[in-house]
Order: C-alpha cells, then sequence, then structure tokens
C-alpha cells in the first residue's frame, strides 16, 4: 500500500526528529517558541560564543553576531569558535560562520562593528530582536542598552 506524505509533514518529521530532546522536555509550543526567537550577540567573546552555540543547537530562528574586534592570538586560547587562519579577520564573521554549522536551519548573519556604536547611534538596530545578550559591556552601556531593550520590549542578558 502506496501512502504520500505531504512536504509540510515531512518538514514537521525532520523538525521533531531534529529536536526530539528538547521537544520531549518542553513540548512543541516551547519549541516553536525557541525557532521563533531572534537573538543578538554582542561581543564574540568566549561567554557570548558558548550561550549562542547552545542556542543554536537548541534551535533558535536566528541569530545576528556584533562584534568590532579582529581575532588576536588571545581569542586562540580561549573562544572554540575561532582558529588559528581566522587571526586578523573579523571575530563575528568568523563566529557566526561556525556557529551556522553547528545548526544550518538556523539563519545567521554577523554585524563587524563595535557594539557600543549601535548602543549610542543607532539604538533602532535592537527593535528587531527578541532577545539580546550583551557581553563585556562597561556599566554605563549596559545602562543605555538596558533602557533600549525595555523601550522595544526585549529580553535582555548582561554577562561579563
Amino acid at each position: 500500500m502506496e501512502r504520500s506524505v505531504s512536504t509540510g509533514s515531512m518538514a514537521e518529521e525532520a523538525r521533531n526528529k531534529r529536536y526530539d530532546r528538547q521537544i520531549r522536555i518542553w513540548g512543541s509550543s516551547g519549541q516553536r517558541r525557541l525557532e521563533a526567537a531572534k537573538v543578538c550577540l554582542l561581543g564574540a567573546g568566549p561567554t557570548g560564543s558558548e550561550a549562542l552555540k547552545n542556542l543554536v543547537l537548541g534551535g533558535i530562528g536566528s541569530y545576528t553576531v556584533v562584534d568590532g574586534k579582529k581575532v588576536d592570538p588571545r581569542d586562540l586560547g580561549n573562544n572554540f569558535l575561532v582558529e588559528r587562519d581566522s587571526l586578523g579577520k573579523s571575530r563575528a564573521e568568523c563566529c557566526s560562520r561556525l556557529l551556522q554549522e553547528f545548526n544550518e536551519v538556523v539563519s545567521a548573519r554577523y554585524v563587524a562593528e563595535n557594539p557600543e556604536d549601535l548602543i549610542d547611534n543607532k539604538p533602532d538596530f535592537f527593535s528587531t530582536f527578541t532577545i539580546v545578550i550583551a557581553t563585556q559591556l562597561l556599566e554605563p552601556h549596559q545602562v543605555k542598552l538596558d533602557r533600549i531593550c525595555r523601550r522595544y520590549n526585549i529580553k535582555a542578558i548582561f554577562a561579563r
């Protein structure tokens, strides 16, 4: 007996297989909420990279890495998302590229600018995200970013 399967149900089966463990923990509705998340990471250092890696593996909808620094030798010992051949290249680009390999379903972007410049000069940049993870920001920029996130009803996480 032959049965046809619609593309939609095949996609749903692939999704359920990919995220089986998460769905068992928080159910399909929880996974759908995670898949709808639009995450912005400010600072692609070791703390932010690790946090974003876990969210990418979990199946967030999209992420944007914002970092204006270039990969330097100190990054090689701290950040698993940069490689020796990344030296001198954009840290945002290198981290975003390697994160994409963890889960190709997740949409990825990077912005090679200093997060502080976006906070000071382009606060509307943050309006499309559902969560912002900010690492290594000094207190004055944390306060400014907190105000921006509150204005747009965006969840914010700060880490040092």
